[in-house]
């Protein structure tokens, strides 16, 4: 008998959610185990359930913080999490992903290539882009620099303080502003003011956007 993947959709789109749901739960190897568009649903489901693979909308990830989606690594850290882009062509190196993401796929591919990606991924491969890589041929991927706020300073403009880098590279492992506090012997207060200097530097709003960004311009050197 087949080995069904068991799989769990979170997508803030209603139309991409049915689209999805259509098509995985009348395919042969896939066990849709849910759909749904929101974290707590979802946190909640990976208690009652053993996913093999999530698909999760970027925006999600953006909308709940990176906290949430760092508590469903650890509660979760079996499953393999594919990240749908909005984007039609996605060029992130899988060093940039979330901790715990196997992989990035536009939302705009066709369904045998997002298959191919849900299936790659549950081998133990990582996705990027169009193709699967196993982990140790894992090369970066040229990315554009990312466009600044008029608001903000050019990344080569300044330098992070010793502190600040500490904490940024803390909050990229997808830790709060309390369990920074906690292991750096600081209020979380003290966290929090650090954490909205170094969006204000970095140019982001975002925690997640300084996981992705951050990266990028070797903030933490």
């Amino acid at each position: 008998m087949q080995y069904k993947i068991r799989t769990l959709v979170i997508e803030s789109s209603d139309l991409i959610r049915m689209g999805l749901h259509s098509f995985f739960s009348r395919h042969p190897s896939i066990n849709l185990v849910a759909t749904t568009d929101c974290m707590h649903d979802l946190l909640f489901l990976v208690k009652q359930h053993q996913l093999d693979v999530i698909l999760m909308d970027l925006q999600s990830i953006e909308d709940h913080g990176m906290e949430n989606f760092s508590r469903l690594h650890r509660q979760s850290p079996e499953s393999k999490v594919l990240i749908l882009s909005s984007n039609e062509e996605q060029h992130l190196p899988s060093r940039m992903l979330p901790p715990g993401a196997a992989g990035i796929i536009s939302k705009y591919s066709s369904c045998q290539l997002l298959l191919n990606a849900v299936t790659a991924i549950h081998a133990g491969k990582n996705w990027l882009n169009r193709g699967a890589l196993p982990v140790e041929q894992l090369q970066p991927i040229p990315v554009k620099p990312a466009v600044l706020s008029d608001h903000y300073p050019a990344p080569d403009c300044f330098k992070l303080s010793r502190t600040e880098s500490r904490v940024a590279s803390l909050a990229c492992k997808g830790l709060s502003a309390k369990e920074i506090g906690r292991q750096l012997s600081v209020t979380e207060k003290s966290v929090r003011n650090q954490l909205s200097s170094i969006y204000k530097k970095v140019g982001v709003r975002k925690q997640v956007q300084l996981c992705i960004k951050a990266p990028l311009h070797n903030y933490f050197q």
